[in-house]
Formats: C-alpha cells, sequence, structure tokens
C-alpha cells in the first residue's frame, strides 16, 4: 500500500465545519480576528516564529487547517499567508 503522510504542518483545504473529508468550500470562508492583534506564525503553533500581526476587525481568507484542527492557514489582504490560532478568529454573520 502506498505510504501516508502524517506531517502536522501542511495545510489541508476543508471548510470551518469540517466533517473529515478535504473538500473545497464555496463559498471562498472568511474569518474576523476578534481580538486586539492576532499573530500570524509560520507554522502551526507557538514554537513558530511570528511573521506578521493583525488587528481586531481585519479578515483573513482562510486556505487550510492543521490536522488538530487548532490552526488555520489563511491569506492576508497584504498577499501574506500564515497561520492563525483558531481561537483568534470568529466567521463572519451570514
Amino acid at each position: 500500500p502506498p505510504a501516508t503522510s502524517t506531517h502536522t504542518a501542511t495545510a489541508t483545504t476543508i471548510p470551518l465545519t469540517a466533517t473529515g473529508t478535504a473538500t473545497a468550500p464555496a463559498p471562498l470562508p472568511f474569518a474576523t480576528v476578534n481580538v486586539s492583534a492576532a499573530n500570524v506564525r509560520a507554522g502551526p503553533g507557538v514554537i513558530y516564529p511570528v511573521l506578521t500581526q493583525i488587528r481586531r476587525g481585519e479578515q483573513v481568507l482562510l486556505l487550510g487547517r492543521d490536522v488538530t484542527g487548532a490552526w488555520v492557514y489563511a491569506q492576508l489582504w497584504s498577499s501574506m499567508e500564515g497561520w492563525i490560532a483558531v481561537s483568534l478568529l470568529s466567521a463572519p454573520a451570514g
């Protein structure tokens, strides 16, 4: 049988309400920062360096989620991409 990867830093594209299968969400999922400042990191965890910070009310495009579901891989308005803790974000109304 083919080998499977268990690397936890790999982003997979799945909806915010994951069902356990990787599917492309539609429409594109956005989330809003719900704290005064959220760190955007190089990997899914506090051990990874901070790339930048984003402020309360800023929106990000969600591109994927780590295997634990605690971190999302997101694109900022500046086109920069990085990892943000799910607890620092809220989905927009609607």
